[in-house]
């Protein structure tokens, strides 16, 4: 089973979390993909996070939140 690390920042913008917690748990368990969400907090390094999770096994890395995060991710 593939793992997905799912970098969620609660602060941007108006995203519905549980209905993004939701959709996950949807589309990733019937395609054979464990999931694990990460809340950032104000001052998260977003790519450290990431690289140090990324020695952990994650095949995939999944940014909800806006442009920054999605940059931050990226680094």
């Amino acid at each position: 089973m593939a793992k997905a690390l799912v970098i969620l920042n609660p602060a941007a913008g108006q995203i519905a979390h549980e209905a993004v917690r939701e959709a996950l748990g949807r589309w990733l368990a019937p395609a054979g993909i464990d999931c694990q969400i990460h809340e950032t907090q104000r001052g998260t390094a977003f790519g450290d996070v990431v690289r140090e999770r990324l020695h952990d096994g994650f095949d995939l890395v999944v940014a909800v939140g806006g442009d920054g995060t999605v940059s931050a991710v990226i680094d």
